[in-house]
């Protein structure tokens, strides 16, 4: 029997405005038009109180120290250093499904060492806190959505 003709049936679903598995935390750096360089990182992760993640900006309260003269590798360093450090603080599993779409009670991360954090630990699919920090990783505009497991403790449930 020759069975060459096309299908007729088309499978469409759309996903609810909740998730049914966990819940999630949004970490996203804002898409705002100076490029991130290197010494936009290091004011960012040296003096973190100082910036605040806005939902469209990115706000550095007139505060813009140098880095004095260090080669670039040394700040580069440094900033891992810092995001390693960050990241140990971080009540979240040492492992986390990443996702890039936010549902209905998600929370927001708005501490920018935090999202700095998170992003650079971060690939497409997974967060890995014990991966080093990937700087390229850093892009304005770019959101990652921790999928987090209902099992992990309701008292760790938010960032220091």
């Amino acid at each position: 029997m020759n069975m060459s003709v096309a299908p007729q049936t088309t499978i469409r679903h759309q996903a609810g405005d909740r998730r049914s598995y966990g819940w999630g935390f949004v970490f996203r750096l804002p898409a705002y038009r100076e490029p991130l360089d290197i010494d936009r990182l290091w004011q960012m992760v040296t003096y973190p109180d100082r910036f605040a993640v806005l939902s469209n900006h990115l706000s550095n309260q007139e505060f813009t120290p140098q880095r004095c003269c260090l080669p670039v590798s040394d700040v580069e360093a440094h900033i891992r250093e810092r995001l390693d450090v960050a990241a140990r603080k971080l009540t979240l599993p040492t492992a986390a499904i990443v996702s890039d779409t936010h549902r209905k009670g998600d929370k927001l991360c708005r501490n920018i060492l935090h999202v700095l954090t998170v992003l650079s630990k971060s690939s497409e699919h997974v967060y890995l806190r014990d991966k080093e920090p990937n700087l390229t990783a850093l892009r304005p505009g770019r959101k990652v959505v921790l999928v987090i497991p209902e099992s992990f403790p309701q008292s760790e449930r938010t960032l220091p």
